[in-house]
């Protein structure tokens, strides 16, 4: 990526450090799936940066605004559930219906009193909306970089998700994204998309991929051999599953975009012609917690139901919400990571799956393919086949030559997403945002 030096340089050319708000729906060390967040930021204050963090907090009875420290790096923090007066009330009512977003008035003020508190070169908005909005109506002279995360971008309606399904936020986040001064998008696929519903140009776009925390990777001192019998071990005890019967799983929270229904169905073909040739079929294990939708109600009730009708019921396992710390050993003890989403930006949790040595079967249509598959790093597929999802499995299940193969080009592709491959990227693109006008 070409790097572009900030507008305010030292005499011999040298960047200076920039002072940062981090803009973030989420964060801390009691909040799942941000600790890639915090080791980024964390890299980058160790690179010279200053880093404060702005989050949302919705906890009846706490203050309105407070402040915590997490890793040494300041985080203020709103609660959007604060109660105000009857006019604030009827507000976020209209919020809710326009915008589809209870609490955009109470963001936006908070979001333009931090901007008052200290002087920033730039705002790093994770999600075009709604962040990216209050960044595009409340950022000033201040540029913004909006980190694109999926949802807030991608338009699926057949499948209950997307904010850009609802006619306010469509327009909010063409806005959002036009104003801001670069977009960062996750991978390659989701840079492609935004560019073919002319969101953005292709000249205001950088791909920098997620990383992967550390406690994704096998701890220092235990061999991956011994952390994934360690896995499958668990697994066995936890859920009566395990040798000789091989694991395929998948963790997500379940909704509708994730396309899982497509692999409860390549259960049936699995679980067949397993049989027909005399070896045990697998168990599935679909981790995570339920969502409902418009369309589709209960999301596991749904699944639950379709795995009744296609007579595999008896073979998939429902584990709801798994601790974060359990994680790495669920996807270690695993066969086979499976990822069938229709759409998605780029998924965490096949690198994730990689990084201990569980080859994921993935669609073609998930942002993390683009990154893996053209190193033979994971078995590409494309969406919405059960037939698809199934013939890859029982490859994997059957070849080990193929497997070890997949195997070996992943452990060594999420090497690459570690935190200080991927700071560095994360730096160069703040510098080319800050120096954009």
């Amino acid at each position: 990526m070409r790097m572009i030096a900030n507008a305010d340089t030292s005499a011999r050319g040298e960047r200076r450090p920039l002072r940062v708000l981090y803009f973030i729906g989420s964060y801390g060390p009691d909040v799942m799936g941000t600790a890639s967040h915090e080791e980024t930021i964390v890299a980058l204050r160790a690179r010279g940066h200053s880093v404060d963090v702005l989050t949302q907090i919705t906890k009846p009875g706490e203050a309105r605004y407070s402040k915590a420290t997490f890793s040494g790096v300041p985080v203020y923090r709103v609660n959007l559930a604060a109660q105000g007066g009857r006019l604030s009330g009827l507000v976020r009512k209209a919020s809710t219906f326009f915008l589809h977003y209870d609490y955009m008035d109470t963001l936006l003020s908070a979001y333009r009193r931090q901007l008052r508190r200290a002087k920033y070169d730039l705002v790093h908005v994770e999600g075009a909306y709604p962040y990216g909005l209050a960044a595009a109506l409340g950022s000033g002279r201040v540029p913004y970089l909006a980190n694109v995360q999926g949802a807030d971008v991608i338009d699926l309606p057949e499948y209950d998700y997307g904010y850009r399904r609802y006619p306010v936020p469509r327009q909010a986040v063409k806005y959002a994204l036009r104003k801001a001064a670069l977009i960062r998008v996750i991978s390659s696929l989701l840079g492609d998309y935004v560019e073919k519903e002319g969101l953005v140009g292709k000249e205001r776009i950088v791909t920098i991929l997620r990383a992967i925390e550390d406690t994704a990777f096998p701890p220092s001192g235990q061999s991956l051999d011994g952390l994934r019998d360690g896995g499958r071990a668990m697994l066995s005890e936890k859920y009566g599953i395990g040798l000789p019967r091989p694991v395929i799983m998948t963790l997500s929270r379940l909704h509708p975009f994730k396309g899982l229904e497509y692999l409860v169905d390549a259960m049936k073909i699995v679980v067949a012609e397993r049989r027909r040739q005399g070896a045990e079929p697998p168990w599935l294990v679909i981790g995570g917690p339920s969502r409902s939708t418009e369309s589709y109600g209960d999301y596991r009730a749904f699944l639950q139901k379709r795995a009744e009708d296609a007579g595999v019921s008896n073979y998939v396992v429902f584990t709801g919400q798994i601790e974060h710390t359990d994680v790495r050993s669920h996807l270690a003890g695993a066969d086979i990571f499976a990822c069938p989403s229709i759409l998605e930006a780029q998924n965490k949790v096949v690198p994730e799956a990689a990084a201990v040595g569980t080859p994921s079967v993935v669609t073609e249509t998930t942002g993390i393919a683009s990154y893996l598959a053209p190193q033979q790093a994971c078995v590409e597929v494309p969406p919405a086949s059960a037939m698809a999802l199934a013939d890859a499995i029982l490859r994997l299940l059957r070849d080990q030559d193929y497997y070890r193969t997949v195997q070996s080009n992943a452990l060594r592709m999420a090497e690459t997403l570690r935190v200080e491959q991927v700071a560095p990227q994360v730096e160069a693109a703040w510098y080319r945002a800050a120096g954009t006008k």
